[in-house]
């Protein structure tokens, strides 16, 4: 009698254990990834948060609702995480410009900080003139009948 042996379509035990310790690596690969990216975007966010605060006080400065002196570390009253400072510095040639840097820090849990500097030359907000009601009547042009402003065309 002759037994013939059919074959198997199954896969061996060191077949299943490589095929796991494969599918495991590239698990902990991705988890690195996630971990790396989730890391990168914090940081993004942040900085990108540090240049918003940043900019958001030199308006201020620019409009003159904080005054040109030098400041020294204050908190943000919105977020009291992060705190900013201001140099001040008049130019001795031009008079009423001043160099401002503005700049912003947040210290993380970590120890690590994120921090952000914008310098700007600002012209003085308390020199800068008005301009009376008087004075911007007599410089516009003449109108016509119907409403519209009429402009000289190249000297005609």
């Amino acid at each position: 009698m002759i037994i013939r042996t059919v074959p198997r379509h199954a896969f061996s035990l060191m077949e299943v254990i490589t095929s796991l310790a494969i599918f495991l690596l590239s698990l902990i690969a991705l988890a690195q990834l996630l971990s790396l990216s989730s890391n990168l975007a914090t940081d993004t966010r942040d900085i990108q948060r540090a240049s918003q605060l940043c900019r958001r006080k030199m308006n201020e400065v620019v409009a003159g609702a904080v005054s040109l002196t030098s400041q020294p570390e204050s908190t943000f009253p919105e977020d009291s995480n992060w705190v900013w400072s201001m140099e001040c510095q008049e130019e001795s040639s031009i008079t009423s410009l001043w160099r401002v840097t503005v700049t912003v820090t947040l210290q993380r849990p970590d120890g690590s900080k994120v921090q952000d500097s914008l310098t700007q030359y600002v012209l003085d907000p308390a020199a800068r003139g008005t301009l009376d009601a008087g004075e911007s009547s007599s410089s516009t042009m003449p109108s016509t009948g119907n409403g519209t402003t009429t402009t000289p065309m190249g000297g005609n």
